[in-house]
């Protein structure tokens, strides 16, 4: 497990540090973890994809972030089509969605060994656009693949009802994959 500082200072020393990091061999799981979730850019991304090509674990998290902050700086579709192009070999990936901008659904399906998304305490999509999402994913993630959701009462105050979505997303989801 990494601890990155805050995202001020992390914003300064991201790219060393990716580029330090992407020098240690033979690395299968990686977690990264700061006080405030940082706001990882494509390049970035792509940046640690090709330092860490046989990565089959990645967990990105926050550690004390409030609700509001986790969902600004939360992963977005876009960035979760990037995760699944330049980590092939990613089997777990652990991190924060924010679907409130979805993609209608992904232009090319990404060769992807992912056999599990994690998305936390995510919160779920505005009711008008579940639609669209569950046509996102089932778009974007290699068949079979499993989604997971954190359940229970998170530091948000995180609801029933949340959860009850991501139960009916997740089983829609895997509706299609299951027989993909």
């Amino acid at each position: 497990m990494v601890s990155l500082p805050r995202p001020s200072v992390f914003a300064a020393v991201r790219s060393e540090a990716f580029a330090w990091l992407g020098r240690v061999q033979g690395v299968r799981a990686l977690a990264l973890t700061c006080t405030i979730l940082p706001k990882l850019e494509p390049q970035e991304i792509a940046q640690l994809g090709r330092s860490f090509g046989q990565l089959e674990r990645l967990t990105i998290s926050a550690k004390g972030t409030d609700a509001g902050m986790l969902e600004q700086q939360a992963v977005t579709p876009a960035l979760l089509l990037l995760f699944l192009r330049f980590f092939p070999s990613l089997k777990i990936l652990n991190i924060h969605l924010n679907l409130d901008s979805i993609l209608s659904e992904a232009q090319t399906k990404p060769a992807s060994s992912l056999k599990q998304l994690h998305v936390g305490y995510s919160y779920p999509p505005p009711a008008a656009q579940r639609d669209d999402v569950i046509r996102f994913l089932k778009s974007a993630l290699p068949p079979r693949t499993r989604i997971a959701h954190s359940w229970g009462v998170s530091e948000s105050g995180y609801s029933r009802e949340n959860r009850s979505t991501w139960e009916e997303i997740i089983r829609l989801v895997g509706e299609n994959s299951e027989s993909g």
